[in-house]
């Protein structure tokens, strides 16, 4: 069975959820890893729409982007929280 294609926002909220887990120790960390690998994997055939904000795609390119600096990976993350928490209230999803 041939699985749809994920949409930009879901696959950029994907990715963003998955900084949102608890971290409370190194077992955790490497679960959170796991699950920012998947969902960038899945990010890749994401289908955009019409009114995504260009952002989603330069937000996933960056991420999957190799040698990404910690300083880059915050800024993109920075960016996604103020998109989906604006207010700290995620009215925007």
């Amino acid at each position: 069975m041939v699985e749809a294609a994920i949409s930009m926002r879901d696959a950029v909220l994907e990715v963003w959820k998955t900084d949102r887990i608890p971290c409370n120790n190194m077992y955790d960390a490497r679960e959170i890893k796991q699950a920012e690998a998947e969902a960038l994997a899945k990010a890749v055939d994401a289908v955009p729409s019409p009114d995504d904000p260009p952002e989603f795609a330069v937000w996933l390119d960056t991420l999957r982007r190799p040698n990404l600096t910690n300083t880059e990976w915050d800024e993109v993350f920075d960016a996604m929280y103020a998109y989906f928490e604006p207010d700290e209230g995620g009215a925007a999803t």
